[in-house]
Parts: structure tokens; sequence; C-alpha cells
């Protein structure tokens, strides 16, 4: 079961985050790049706008991945509480973020 309520198969599951590993460990590091750009006195709004635009499509890439296991809301905007940086997340489900 995912973090969610739906029933996801073990197996499936651990398909899916052996699958999804780079892409989540590199979402989480745009998502922390983004967050240093935004905390520095003068942010750059070229290089906030190109990490939110890879997020998005990091993000894109894990709800594909998640709707290749039948796990629903891996993406952007899932109801399920992942996203709590920034309201984005790695997507992992596991770590909160």
């Amino acid at each position: 079961m995912s973090g969610n309520g739906q029933n996801v198969s073990t197996q499936k599951m651990r398909s899916f985050q052996k699958d999804t590993l780079k892409t989540r460990e590199t979402l989480m590091e745009k998502q922390l790049d983004l967050q240093d750009e935004l905390s520095v006195d003068v942010p750059d709004g070229k290089r906030i706008a190109s990490l939110r635009k890879e997020i998005t499509g990091l993000q894109n890439q894990l709800q594909a991945a998640g709707d290749k296991y039948g796990i629903a809301d891996w993406g952007m905007n899932s109801g399920s509480g992942h996203r709590q940086m920034m309201n984005t997340g790695c997507g992992c489900g596991m770590c909160g973020w």
C-alpha cells in the first residue's frame, strides 16, 4: 500500500522505487537547489524558472512511472501529502519530500 490509501503490491512498489531512484534523487537535488536560490539576497529569476521547469519535468516522469505501476498521484499535485517542500517533492512517498 502506498501512503495515500491505495492498494499497491509490494513488488510493484519495489519495482517503482528501483526504476525511479535516479529520478527521485535528481528531483530532490533540484528542489534543494531551488530552495537555496530562493534564499539568497538577490535570487536569479532565470535560474529559478529553469529549476522549476526541471522539477515539473521530473515530477511528470514520476507520475508516468507511477501510472505504469498502478500507483496514482505520484507526480505533481497529488493529494497524498508527498509534496512538503515548496509544494513539490521527490515523489518517493517514503521520505516526506
